[in-house]
């Protein structure tokens, strides 16, 4: 696992080398895996008529953790976090 997380680091470097280290493994990796993890418990547990609806309200979760992602890991965000007028003042 830990060796296909950096196969696919050092492709998006190669298409991106503003790319940052840890990106793959603290957005893209968990993105997926909220996704396709709760879609799948979402068509195992629920009723047919439900499943649709329980495998988009997944869907709406995966797609809350990137700027989660971002607020967690602002070093490993490709977009890095702006800096605070108060915080060059302080310089």
């Amino acid at each position: 696992m830990a060796s296909d997380s950096s196969k696919l680091q050092r492709f998006l470097r190669g298409l991106n080398p503003v790319v940052p280290r840890g990106y793959v493994t603290r957005h893209i990796l968990p993105f997926f895996a909220i996704a396709l993890g709760g879609m799948y418990i979402s068509h195992i547990s629920l009723p047919e008529a439900h499943r649709e609806l329980g495998m988009r309200i997944a869907l709406a979760i995966a797609f809350l953790w990137p700027p989660l992602a971002m607020a967690f890991f602002p070093k490993s965000s490709i977009f890095p976090p702006k800096p605070r007028p108060d915080d060059e003042s302080e310089k």
